[in-house]
Protein backbone atom coordinates (compact mmCIF):
# COMPACT_ATOMS: atom_id res chain seq x y z
CA UNK A 1 0.00 0.00 0.00
CA UNK A 2 2.84 2.33 0.85
CA UNK A 3 4.48 1.72 -2.54
CA UNK A 4 1.23 2.51 -4.36
CA UNK A 5 0.85 5.84 -2.54
CA UNK A 6 4.48 6.73 -3.24
CA UNK A 7 4.13 5.79 -6.92
CA UNK A 8 0.88 7.77 -7.27
CA UNK A 9 2.40 10.84 -5.65
CA UNK A 10 5.48 10.65 -7.90
CA UNK A 11 3.28 10.36 -10.99
CA UNK A 12 1.15 13.29 -9.85
CA UNK A 13 4.20 15.42 -9.13
CA UNK A 14 5.80 14.64 -12.49
CA UNK A 15 2.52 15.50 -14.24
CA UNK A 16 2.32 18.86 -12.47
CA UNK A 17 5.94 19.71 -13.25
CA UNK A 18 5.54 18.70 -16.89
CA UNK A 19 2.47 20.92 -17.24
CA UNK A 20 4.31 23.93 -15.82
CA UNK A 21 7.33 23.50 -18.07
CA UNK A 22 5.79 25.03 -21.21
CA UNK A 23 4.54 28.25 -19.63
CA UNK A 24 7.84 30.12 -20.06
CA UNK A 25 8.12 29.82 -23.84
CA UNK A 26 9.12 32.93 -25.75
CA UNK A 27 6.52 34.03 -28.27
CA UNK A 28 7.92 34.69 -31.74
CA UNK A 29 6.29 36.54 -34.64
CA UNK A 30 5.11 34.62 -37.69
CA UNK A 31 7.59 34.02 -40.53
CA UNK A 32 5.61 36.24 -42.96
CA UNK A 33 5.57 39.23 -40.63
CA UNK A 34 9.30 38.85 -39.87
CA UNK A 35 10.03 39.57 -43.52
CA UNK A 36 7.47 42.29 -44.31
CA UNK A 37 6.46 44.00 -41.04
CA UNK A 38 9.88 45.00 -39.64
CA UNK A 39 10.26 48.66 -38.60
CA UNK A 40 12.95 50.86 -37.03
CA UNK A 41 12.48 51.21 -33.28
CA UNK A 42 12.40 54.73 -31.80
CA UNK A 43 11.06 54.20 -28.29
CA UNK A 44 8.83 51.94 -26.21
CA UNK A 45 7.28 53.06 -22.93
CA UNK A 46 4.84 51.53 -20.45
CA UNK A 47 2.41 54.30 -19.46
CA UNK A 48 0.92 54.92 -16.05
CA UNK A 49 -2.60 55.67 -17.32
CA UNK A 50 -3.91 52.11 -17.79
CA UNK A 51 -5.53 49.67 -15.45
CA UNK A 52 -3.54 47.56 -13.02
CA UNK A 53 -4.26 44.38 -14.99
CA UNK A 54 -3.42 45.66 -18.48
CA UNK A 55 -1.16 48.76 -18.51
CA UNK A 56 -1.06 50.89 -21.64
CA UNK A 57 2.00 50.99 -23.88
CA UNK A 58 3.22 53.63 -26.31
CA UNK A 59 5.54 52.57 -29.15
CA UNK A 60 7.09 54.93 -31.68
CA UNK A 61 8.69 53.54 -34.83
CA UNK A 62 9.70 54.56 -38.34
CA UNK A 63 8.36 52.84 -41.43
CA UNK A 64 10.43 51.99 -44.49
CA UNK A 65 9.90 55.53 -45.87
CA UNK A 66 11.30 57.15 -42.70
CA UNK A 67 7.91 58.42 -41.47
CA UNK A 68 7.36 58.15 -37.70
CA UNK A 69 4.28 56.40 -36.32
CA UNK A 70 2.97 56.30 -32.76
CA UNK A 71 1.13 53.13 -31.70
CA UNK A 72 -0.79 52.91 -28.42
CA UNK A 73 -1.93 49.52 -27.18
CA UNK A 74 -2.04 47.54 -23.96
CA UNK A 75 0.81 45.44 -22.61
CA UNK A 76 -1.12 42.25 -23.34
CA UNK A 77 -0.29 42.59 -27.07
CA UNK A 78 3.40 43.51 -26.67
CA UNK A 79 6.21 40.95 -26.52
CA UNK A 80 9.64 42.19 -25.52
CA UNK A 81 12.82 40.51 -26.76
CA UNK A 82 16.30 41.49 -25.54
CA UNK A 83 19.01 41.59 -28.21
CA UNK A 84 22.22 39.85 -27.16
CA UNK A 85 24.35 41.55 -29.80
CA UNK A 86 25.07 45.12 -28.67
CA UNK A 87 25.87 46.22 -32.23
CA UNK A 88 22.48 45.19 -33.62
CA UNK A 89 19.98 48.03 -34.14
CA UNK A 90 16.68 47.80 -32.21
CA UNK A 91 13.54 47.14 -34.26
CA UNK A 92 9.90 46.12 -33.95
CA UNK A 93 7.83 43.55 -35.83
CA UNK A 94 4.07 43.93 -36.15
CA UNK A 95 2.19 40.64 -36.37
CA UNK A 96 -1.50 41.51 -36.52
CA UNK A 97 -2.42 42.88 -33.08
CA UNK A 98 0.82 41.58 -31.59
CA UNK A 99 3.88 43.84 -31.49
CA UNK A 100 7.31 42.32 -30.90
CA UNK A 101 9.90 44.80 -29.59
CA UNK A 102 13.53 43.79 -30.11
CA UNK A 103 15.73 46.10 -28.04
CA UNK A 104 19.16 46.11 -26.38
CA UNK A 105 19.37 45.66 -22.61
CA UNK A 106 18.94 48.82 -20.55
CA UNK A 107 22.38 48.52 -18.95
CA UNK A 108 25.50 46.91 -20.38
CA UNK A 109 28.47 46.46 -18.11
CA UNK A 110 31.73 46.48 -20.03
CA UNK A 111 34.79 44.60 -18.91
CA UNK A 112 37.16 46.33 -21.31
CA UNK A 113 40.84 46.12 -20.48
CA UNK A 114 42.46 49.37 -19.44
CA UNK A 115 46.13 49.92 -20.11
CA UNK A 116 48.31 52.64 -18.67
CA UNK A 117 50.39 53.62 -15.71
CA UNK A 118 49.06 55.22 -12.56
CA UNK A 119 51.05 58.32 -11.65
CA UNK A 120 48.62 59.73 -9.10
CA UNK A 121 45.42 58.60 -7.47
CA UNK A 122 43.27 60.91 -9.58
CA UNK A 123 45.05 60.70 -12.96
CA UNK A 124 45.76 57.79 -15.33
CA UNK A 125 47.88 58.22 -18.45
CA UNK A 126 47.78 55.85 -21.39
CA UNK A 127 51.09 55.22 -23.15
Amino acid sequence: MRKIILLASLLGLSFILAACGTSGEQKEPSKDSQKSEKYTYEYYEVLNNGSEDTPNVEIKYKDKNGKSHLQKTDLEHVYEHILNDGNKKPYIIKDGKKIHVYRPPYMIYGDDDIEGQVTAKDEVSKE
